[in-house]
């Protein structure tokens, strides 16, 4: 047998032993791989016990009652004092109507006035004779002086609309010149309290200067002992210089004289006087120094608090400069608001002398209106007493008198019903709505606007189950949930105060009605949270294990199934219907019993009848 041979069979031996080898490895350890890519799941067992369920819901604060503001007639509204939001009172002025009246008393005092002017014509225009020329003659008189009357009033070009807006001109400058008055009012006070600490300041830089101008005058004193102190100083040394020069001319030449001779006694002599008077004067240096120091740092002492009262002097004359250039500042729009107002008093002032004009070319249009009608009563009475009253002209006369009585009953009973000058509120609340503004016409029986009857409360409703209604009882109070955001808001009260069929629901739906107190305004949309009575379940599973889809409510449960490799356990499905829930568990009933095992999480998305692992739990 050839080596190759021989080489080639170990080679084939050891590869048979390693097949079967993984093989091996395969066989045992092939349940632990296959787990490994199982979804995890995490699973708990069923629990009986108690649940305070919860009503959750969301519905909008409507008021319990809303009035709306009618008028039956026709007129223009010259002034609305109320904006949206304003609260009102009974009796509190909501529109102010101008002077002209409604279509209907524009028509009856037209009517009336057609058939006056058809009897004065009538009258005018027949020929009288006899007792009645003379009544005649006084009607046509009347007649004359009424138009004139009436020329000169519409010689006068007034308009009162023109003066309502220039009233309200004037008012609006005068509330912008308010705003500019109360800015420049605070920006002078700032100014008068500037200064007033600016005083206290100087004041208090007085005081603590006193101290410094006495330091200061030591000071002064110190440094002129010093100036003499060291002039003493430089004439000792001068008179030692001299000394010790005239010393070193007899010591070193000639070198032949002996210490105890007098000449040389008398240059050392002198030396030493020169010596001592150097250090005398050098002590009187020294010394006066030393009182320069001790002045300097009482100075220097003293300049610390003049130093900080200066400072706080600086920084109130700053602060007072500040504050007069903000009132020179607040001064501009000020003085810009007043002229405005000025302007619009001298358009008012001469708007109501217009009005003045007018008034009297207006009263002279009546009273020569009442000569006219007087006249006419006049002639009409002397005509009963001339024997015409059978005429063709009296009968015409006498028919338009009939007319002309009617007309003004007509008139009179239009002037009581309508033709207000002012709508008021009938109610007290808050204006949620306004449909009419100034200068429009109002429309009858249009809402104007709408007022909400705070007194008479504010409501909410939201949605339950029959089931979850008969667990609450009226009086309960629900919890309401303003987010994160609402912790420092009024708190809101809500009360349940009513239980209803819902009417797209009947059978199994409901209404809960709820009586709202407390901080929130209407229209807002709140959450409201409502438990219920405490009740014992047999079934009870965490919230988190349900699941939801085209068929309904579900769970998954974990059945184990044996295989030759050890268990399987496989995820299925349970329908279940929730009979109450709390913010963690729910009660439910369908196709579970007391020992289910429940999957409550998974680590990836299972199916029924998925293969899972359990967690090591």
């Amino acid at each position: 047998m050839s080596n190759n041979e021989v080489k080639k069979r170990g080679w084939v031996k050891n590869a048979a032993i390693i097949f079967l080898a993984v093989m091996l490895v395969l066989t045992f350890f092939s349940n632990t791989i296959m787990n490994r890519s199982l979804p995890e799941v995490a699973a708990q067992y069923t629990t009986s016990g108690s649940i305070t369920a919860r009503i959750r819901g969301s519905g909008t604060v409507t008021a319990n009652e809303v009035f709306e503001v009618k008028y039956d007639r026709t007129q223009r509204v010259s002034e609305r004092p109320v904006r949206v939001g304003d609260e009102v009172e009974i009796g509190q002025l909501l529109l102010r109507l101008t002077g002209s009246i409604s279509e209907e008393l524009e028509q009856a005092q037209n009517k009336l006035r057609e058939l006056e002017l058809a009897l004065e014509r009538k009258i005018i225009d027949t020929k009288w004779d006899g007792d009645l020329a003379g009544p005649a003659r006084a009607v046509e008189a009347a007649k004359t002086n009424l138009s004139n009357a009436q020329r000169d009033l519409a010689a006068v070009n007034f308009n009162n609309a023109a003066l309502t807006q220039a009233q309200n001109a004037l008012t609006e400058a005068e509330n912008a010149l308010a705003i500019t008055k109360d800015a420049l009012t605070q920006a002078e006070s700032v100014l008068a309290q500037a200064e007033l600490s600016l005083a206290q300041a100087n004041n208090n830089l007085s005081l603590v200067n006193v101290p410094l101008n006495s330091a200061k005058a030591v000071l002064s004193q110190r440094n002129s002992d010093l100036q003499a102190a060291q002039l003493a100083f430089i004439n000792a040394q001068t008179t030692l210089q001299n000394a010790q020069d005239f010393l070193d001319s007899l010591l070193l030449p000639p070198s032949s004289l002996s210490p105890s001779d007098p000449i040389y006694i008398q240059a050392e002599q002198a030396r030493n006087n020169a010596i001592n008077d150097r250090n005398t004067a050098q002590a009187a240096v020294t010394a006066a120094q030393t009182a320069v120091n001790t002045a300097q740092a009482a100075v220097n002492t003293a300049q610390v608090p003049v130093d900080a009262a200066q400072a706080v002097v600086d920084n109130a004359q700053a602060a007072v400069n500040s504050a007069k250039l903000s009132v020179t500042a607040a001064q501009i729009p000020n003085n810009a608001a007043q002229a405005v107002v000025d302007a619009r008093q001298a358009d008012v002032t001469a708007l109501q002398g217009l009005r003045n004009e007018w008034n009297a070319a207006n009263a002279a249009v009546r009273s020569a209106q009442e000569n006219l009608d007087q006249a006419v009563f006049n002639f009409n009475e002397a005509s009963k007493s001339a024997g015409v009253q059978t005429s063709n002209t009296a009968i015409d006369i006498r028919e338009l008198n009939r007319q002309i009585s009617e007309a003004k009953e007509e008139l009179e009973t239009l002037q009581k019903e309508g033709g207000r000058s002012e709508i008021t509120s009938p109610v007290a609340g808050k204006i949620t709505s306004i449909s009419i503004e100034v200068n429009q016409n109002t429309t009858p029986n249009e809402p104007l606007m709408t007022i909400e009857v705070t007194d008479r409360g504010y409501s909410l409703n939201i949605n339950a189950t029959a089931q979850q209604a008969s667990r609450v009882n009226v009086g309960d109070q629900a919890e309401v949930d303003r987010g994160w955001w609402g912790g420092n808001l009024e708190p809101i009260t809500a009360t349940l105060i009513g239980i209803r069929n819902d009417p797209q629901n009947p059978a199994t739906g409901r209404i809960l009605h709820f009586a709202m107190s407390g901080g929130f305004e209407s229209g807002d949309t709140l959450n409201l949270v409502l438990s219920q009575r405490t009740e014992n379940y047999n079934i009870i599973i965490p919230r988190g294990a349900l699941r939801e889809d085209a068929n309904g409510t579900f769970v998954l449960i974990v059945e184990s199934r044996s295989s030759p490799l050890g268990n399987r356990f496989i995820a299925q499905r349970a329908e279940v219907n929730i009979i109450a829930e709390d913010d963690v568990n729910a009660a439910v009933s369908g196709a579970l019993s007391g020992w289910d095992f429940i999957i409550t999480r998974s680590s990836a998305p299972i199916n029924p009848g998925d293969q899972v692992r359990l967690a090591d739990n």
